[in-house]
């Protein structure tokens, strides 16, 4: 793990630290918005791993945070993984890409396979639907009115 450049929740640094490793940034408490924060990683393309350990036999308050995380990484295609042995065969993977393209000078741990397209470049190649346009262009979207859900 020395070799990657970590993040995590504040719990998940904690526990790097604990153990000699210096993470680089660190977020709220998963369940007070750090899984959000995390997700928010991914879409910015700064995240080329998650390892998400939990207990598949416990019940979690913030599960729909971690269903939206682990969405994200689906949808991004973002090594992710939920138990020990997943994350034991992604990080020998990743660090003999890291060791392979450091020789190189192409400093890269990850890569798409071959003919495998990541989101944005799907979404930039496809033109927006029209439940999806963004409207943020248009002058005339700049002055429609706000609308709220009432409750019935």
């Amino acid at each position: 793990l020395k070799d990657f450049r970590l993040t995590g929740t504040g719990t998940t640094c904690k526990m790097l630290s604990s153990i000699g490793l210096q993470p680089v940034g660190q977020t709220k408490s998963g369940p007070l918005g750090g899984d959000q924060e995390i997700g928010a990683m991914i879409c910015r393309e700064e995240l080329q791993g998650i390892f998400f350990f939990r207990d598949p036999l416990s019940a979690h308050a913030h599960i729909a945070d971690i269903e939206a995380l682990m969405r994200l990484a689906d949808c991004y295609q973002v090594y992710h993984c939920t138990n020990y042995r997943s994350a034991a065969a992604v990080l020998t993977v990743m660090h003999d890409r890291l060791k392979t393209a450091a020789h190189g000078g192409v400093r890269r741990s990850v890569a798409l396979p071959e003919g495998v397209a990541g989101l944005k470049q799907l979404t930039e190649a496809q033109p927006a639907s029209p439940q999806h346009q963004d409207f943020t262009e248009d002058p005339q979207a700049a002055s429609a009115p706000e609308v709220a859900a009432v409750p019935a």
